[in-house]
């Protein structure tokens, strides 16, 4: 049965929304959602209050290095993540005790970094880590054989 243009264009049409959804619900292979949009959207309309840190002389606690990604750059989604952890001096970093927290509204989103991560004492490496489009900011935690915490606010824009 032959198609006209009209019915045709029309079918195209009715089709097109539901390609395009499809298409930009694709992810690479191994990809995993570390913040939803529902989240990112939600933690954008939250107050964002920021608590003041007190000043301590250097190496007075842990510190938490983020190797990649460039942080001064815009990022592409998915993304790599590495980061290094320095103890205090005489202490060692221990991996049970990471803790990352989404946004202003404090989204525990430890687990989802743990099931996709490899986590030691030098620090830890995940791959594909999804993000949506925007500003996030994540706060990353963990503590040394002294019981001395590191705290870092990590700050990045994905396009």
């Amino acid at each position: 049965m032959p198609i006209n243009r009209a019915s045709g264009a029309a079918s195209l049409a009715l089709l097109l929304p539901a390609a395009l959804l499809a298409a930009a619900s694709i992810r690479p292979a191994g990809a995993f959602v570390l913040v939803t949009p529902q989240e990112a959207a939600n933690n954008a309309k939250a107050p964002h209050l920021r608590a003041l840190e007190p000043s301590l002389p250097p190496g007075a606690l842990p510190r938490i290095d983020v190797v990649s990604p460039p942080l001064a750059a815009d990022i592409r989604s998915p993304v790599d993540i590495r980061l290094k952890f320095v103890p205090t001096k005489g202490a060692v970093i221990l991996p049970d005790t990471f803790r990352a927290y989404y946004g202003w509204l404090g989204i525990d989103i430890t687990d989802r970094i743990r099931e996709h991560a490899s986590i030691t004492a030098a620090g830890l490496t995940v791959k594909d880590a999804e993000l949506p489009s925007g500003s996030h900011d994540i706060t990353l935690e963990i503590k040394d054989s002294h019981d001395q915490e590191a705290k870092r606010e990590v700050s990045v824009t994905i396009e």
